[in-house]
């Protein structure tokens, strides 16, 4: 009830997207900038006067029951954020506002595609990207977003990054692999553990040898591009 569902198009306002937790690239990725309620506190008291920063959560916490109510309070009591309603689609979201600060996350690229700039606190694959800006110290975060929502997206240099790594991609049908994986081995959430005996993990590597062979092949063709 708190969230809003609906953008004004007179406020401006700058677009953090939470991720999923637990996840891998909170937890290996960027150690010291897991704690995503600090984050959005420092994000907060960086913007310039008349911006707001909007935090979504990630859609797939709802498969986790949400996080605690306490959670999203403690950033809704921040006096220039709001909350995005989970409802509302990132493509909405993207169109709206003026730039996207993200840990690490794919927002950032997808912000591209829509004109706006973006600021990334752990480096990415597209911090390469002008218009994409990388935090090295958190002192730095407010000239950084000052900086950032002046810049504007290249469409050629992001035709020519969004080309190299067509050049540098190979297809791989990974639907397909996870539905077999997940026969063999049934999903039972992060928190649970499955017990695989060799065996069984014997038989699946057998049986999707093909796809595995292919993946290799595709990584070894490159290596030896490179060299």
């Amino acid at each position: 009830k708190k969230c809003i569902t609906h953008f004004n198009k007179n406020e401006k306002f700058i677009f953090f997207p939470l991720h999923y937790e637990p996840e891998r690239e909170l937890l290996i990725q960027a150690p010291y900038n897991s704690n995503q309620l600090s984050l959005i506190y420092n994000i907060a008291r960086s913007i310039p006067i008349g911006f707001k920063l909007f935090v979504k959560d990630h859609p797939q916490m709802k498969d986790n029951g949400w996080r605690k109510s306490d959670y999203y309070q403690s950033i809704l009591d921040l006096p220039n954020v709001k909350m995005i309603h989970p409802k509302i689609k990132a493509s909405d979201v993207f169109k709206e506002c003026s730039l996207v600060v993200t840990l690490l996350g794919t927002a950032g690229l997808e912000a591209s595609f829509f004109g706006k700039p973006s600021v990334v606190l752990e480096e990415t694959d597209y911090s390469v990207l002008p218009w994409v800006y990388k935090v090295n110290n958190f002192n730095e975060l407010p000239k950084i977003i000052k900086t950032a929502l002046n810049s504007t997206v290249d469409i050629k240099q992001l035709d020519a990054y969004t080309e190299f790594v067509d050049e540098n991609s190979f297809e791989f049908d990974k639907t397909s692999y996870w539905y077999q994986f997940n026969e063999i081995f049934p999903y039972m959430g992060f928190l649970q553990e499955l017990n695989i005996s060799k065996t069984k993990m014997g038989d699946f590597l057998k049986d999707t040898e093909k796809i595995f062979d292919g993946i290799s092949d595709a990584y070894l063709h490159k290596i030896n591009e490179v060299i």
